[in-house]
């Protein structure tokens, strides 16, 4: 079995969305910092990303900041306050795998804690059918190929009914089992295992 590992450029969370665009911004790491066991959080609300294992500070796109997981033990996270439901949502990553295949559902983002109920909460990972894809618990939808090259990947959801984004284009929906956060998780999925190798 290959290990997986992945790196993420940013993780934007709007969750909640009011008039203005930005009015309810959970969180935004841009991994900018380029050193420390912190992701700062930019939107000015103070969820800092507390590292796991030994995530790596990196280039990613365009000369900006990235992190690159091992795809055995690191990935970067920050608990919410409890449960929470969010009328609309929008999750953004940008991920580049270090190689494919990888294990099945190596995990990109996830928001909900590990072991948590059946149906509740989804993840986005990348599937052994060299896909990136949402999983709602049952089933998934594809938001397009898996290969070693930096994609962007969005969700845009309103309840349970989420558009699926991939490099900016409309690629498909799914029908969430719920839309239920306990944390934000980069580079690892609910269960905090598959970690995928590469950077985000």
């Amino acid at each position: 079995m290959s290990k997986k590992s992945l790196r993420l450029m940013a993780v934007v969370c709007l969750l909640g969305l009011a008039d203005s665009a930005w009015a309810d911004l959970l969180v935004h790491w841009t991994f900018d910092e380029g050193s420390g066991a912190i992701a700062t959080d930019a939107s000015g609300n103070g969820r800092e990303g507390t590292f796991t294992g030994e995530p790596q500070w990196v280039t990613g796109v365009n000369g900006g900041g990235a992190l690159h997981f091992d795809g055995d033990d690191d990935f970067v996270s920050h608990v919410l306050p409890g449960d929470q439901t969010y009328a609309t949502f929008t999750i953004a990553v940008w991920a580049k795998a270090d190689d494919v295949p990888q294990d099945d559902l190596a995990g990109v983002f996830a928001g909900r804690f590990p072991g948590g109920a059946t149906g509740a909460g989804f993840q986005i990972d990348l599937a052994s059918t060299l896909v990136y894809q949402i999983r709602p618990n049952t089933g998934s939808a594809v938001f397009g190929d898996a290969g070693t090259d930096w994609v962007h990947l969005a969700v845009v959801g309103e309840g349970t009914s989420v558009q699926l984004y991939y490099q900016g284009a409309p690629t498909g929906n799914a029908a969430l089992a719920s839309n239920l956060y306990k944390r934000v998780h980069g580079g690892c999925e609910q269960g905090e295992k598959p970690v995928l190798r590469g950077d985000d």
